[in-house]
């Protein structure tokens, strides 16, 4: 058995908390309707595979290979603190880009009186349906890379560091100007 440094330890906490959170979201959008799925409905079996790949598959393999391979080449200051919070903080990523390929494909994911049933309720834990993809997608990449940049900057990666950082920050900005023109036309 291996002893955690601390910054792993504080990984193992912070996480899992997070992670709960994004557990508590997913209930709204139906993501793991068993019930449906098992009565052989496509729509709910995509839904929920899609779900168990993009909420727990990878979530706890990034959380695997950070916490043995990642965290343990950072040293021990504020800066590697701050970033083993921001890369725990990147589970809510996972989400977002599971919520945006839901949204880009919601007709593929729900039936169309789902759909219209999820376009009239608006709540807290549940996904708006009306909003266009690329909103959550995104910053779902932002909320996965830039911490992941920030991490490749502080164990002496520069180059990969900057380019994890800059990339998606020009992606989003130009699919936000291509959405914002999109709606003024």
């Amino acid at each position: 058995m291996s002893d955690f440094t601390q910054l792993q330890e504080i990984f193992i906490i912070v996480f899992p908390i997070f992670y709960v959170v994004l557990l508590g979201f997913a209930g709204g959008i139906r993501a793991f309707d068993t019930a449906t799925a098992f009565n052989a409905h496509l729509e709910a079996i995509a839904r929920f595979a899609l779900a168990v790949i993009f909420i727990n598959i990878i979530p706890f393999a990034y959380f695997t290979i950070l916490l043995f391979y990642g965290i343990p080449k950072m040293n021990y200051d504020t800066w590697s603190i701050m970033v083993v919070f921001a890369l725990s903080l990147s589970v809510f990523g996972f989400s977002r880009i599971y919520y945006g390929i839901i949204l880009g494909g919601k007709n593929h994911f729900y039936y169309k009186d789902e759909v219209d049933r999820m376009l009239k309720e608006k709540s807290q834990d549940k996904l708006d349906f009306s909003r266009h993809f690329s909103q959550q997608l995104f910053p779902g990449l932002l909320y996965v890379l830039i911490p992941l940049g920030f991490y490749f900057i502080l164990i002496g990666m520069l180059f990969y560091g900057i380019l994890l950082i800059i990339l998606p920050c020009i992606a989003t900005a130009i699919a936000y100007q291509a959405f914002k023109h999109k709606l003024t036309d």
